[in-house]
C-alpha cells in the first residue's frame, strides 16, 4: 500500500482541519495510507523518501515548514 505523508503546520486550526478533510478523501482511494503529521512531529530522515508529499501551513514557506528539507 502505497503511503501518503501530510505534513501541516496549524496555529490556529484552520490548516489542520483541512489536512483532516484531504486525508479522508486519500483514504477513499484503494492502496492510498495516509500519513497526518504536525511539522514539529515529523523527522525529516526516511519521511521525505515518497513519491508525494502533501504539506500545508497558512502562510507559503511558513518558518516550521520552510525548515524540513529533505535528507
Amino acid at each position: 500500500m502505497a503511503k501518503l505523508p501530510m505534513i501541516y503546520c496549524s496555529p490556529t486550526g484552520d490548516t489542520k482541519r483541512m489536512a483532516h478533510f484531504v486525508s479522508e478523501k486519500a483514504e477513499a482511494f484503494n492502496g492510498i495510507e495516509e500519513e497526518l503529521r504536525k511539522v514539529r512531529d515529523t523527522q525529516s530522515e526516511g519521511f521525505f523518501a515518497r513519491e508525494a508529499i502533501i504539506m500545508g501551513s497558512q502562510h507559503i514557506m511558513v518558518s516550521p515548514v520552510r525548515r524540513q528539507k529533505p535528507a
